[in-house]
């Protein structure tokens, strides 16, 4: 299976993009599926290049992004916020206990305080943060330990 978007795919996802900035004021970009962040170099080269052609048509061009929010860092928080994405939704598996025995990572353990860590540091930076918490049957019992 093939996890990369082949250089004909980029090039017309791009040119729809700049087709649609010909006509349209506001275009925006929703990055997910899988973990964008393992893409995120793609990613910045497709937003740049979007960019150029909202500048160049008068369409302001913005974007999401869905991650488990594990990969951020500062640094690329900082270049979503240049390349005008507006909203970054992570998703954690309920409460610490229950998302670290659900999204460990092989070999390096635990990730919700990594998350949390990360989160904040987005929060920072005044992108808005949609925070989803997935709940199962089980655990919606106790909702009440989630939702305060």
């Amino acid at each position: 299976m093939n996890k990369n978007l082949s250089s004909n795919a980029e090039h017309n996802i791009l040119e729809f993009i700049k087709n649609n900035a010909k006509i349209k004021r506001n275009i925006t970009i929703s990055w997910f599926g899988g973990e964008p962040l393992l893409k995120f170099a793609d990613i910045k080269r497709m937003l740049h290049k979007a960019c150029q052609y909202g500048d160049e048509y008068g369409c302001k061009i913005t974007s999401d992004i869905t991650t488990n929010g594990y990969l951020l860092n500062e640094q690329n928080i900082r270049e979503m916020k240049q390349l005008n994405v507006k909203s970054i939704q992570i998703t954690i598996d309920g409460d610490r206990e229950s998302h670290n025995k659900r999204r460990y990572l092989a070999g390096a353990g635990e990730t919700y305080d990594k998350i949390k860590e990360n989160l904040i540091k987005v929060s920072e930076q005044n992108i808005f943060v949609i925070l989803r918490i997935n709940i199962d049957e089980k655990k919606c019992r106790h909702r009440n330990k989630y939702i305060k």
